[in-house]
């Protein structure tokens, strides 16, 4: 079962790797397998990948509602073959998502934001959703819309065509969280996270 992850909702998690290499996104529904982090801690493997809009597959995505049950939206796909998403890592470390967002929906990239990350529609009526989930080996990254409870219906995320967007996944080991949560580290913060790694990496 994947782990399902609402940025109201997010733990204190994750660190990311001194350098990150980045891997391309390729044209097939299902991306290559994730690069190992860099020497200097093994408790990390950190990776990038470029999605372009051919890249998606049509799927949907399931998310626990305000009522207790579940709710199911037409989404974009796409699926990450990570390996060392191990089932050690799933059963007591983590694995975090940042998205690289732009001032504007198809302005130049400006920051790193964690996922799920969700913005307005041109026009106000309905949501940007971006959305992830993991499982051993695999990691699935989702694009869809939810309505802006003015009685309007979102276009399907199908018809959309997207912009090239970059992701930056990171595997953390149950002892990097011990270790980012006894230093305070904010983890929704990729520069502070990045500082910290300065001065625990050799």
């Amino acid at each position: 079962m994947m782990r399902q992850r609402f940025l109201l909702h997010a733990l204190l998690i994750v660190i990311v790797a001194a350098v990150v290499m980045a891997v391309s996104g390729c044209s097939t529904a299902v991306g290559p397998a994730g690069p190992p982090g860099e020497d200097g801690n093994a408790n990390v493997v950190a990776g990038v990948v470029e999605i372009t809009n051919a890249d998606w597959f049509e799927g949907s995505y399931v998310y626990d509602n305000e009522q207790g049950g579940s709710t199911s939206r037409s989404a974009r796909v796409f699926q990450l073959n990570v390996p060392e998403i191990t089932q050690e890592i799933f059963d007591l470390g983590m694995v975090h998502v940042f998205m690289l967002v732009p001032e504007i929906f198809t302005g130049p990239p400006a920051y790193w934001a964690p996922l799920p990350y969700q913005y307005m529609a041109f026009g106000d009526t309905y949501y940007y959703n971006f959305a992830y989930t993991f499982d051993v080996g695999r990691l699935k990254l989702y694009y869809f819309h939810t309505t802006n409870n003015d009685g309007t219906f979102p276009p399907s995320p199908f018809t959309i065509t997207l912009p090239v967007k970059t992701f930056k996944y990171v595997i953390t080991s149950a002892t990097a969280i011990e270790s980012m949560a006894s230093e305070g580290v904010d983890a929704h913060d990729l520069d502070e996270v990045m500082r910290f790694l300065s001065r625990t990496t050799p």
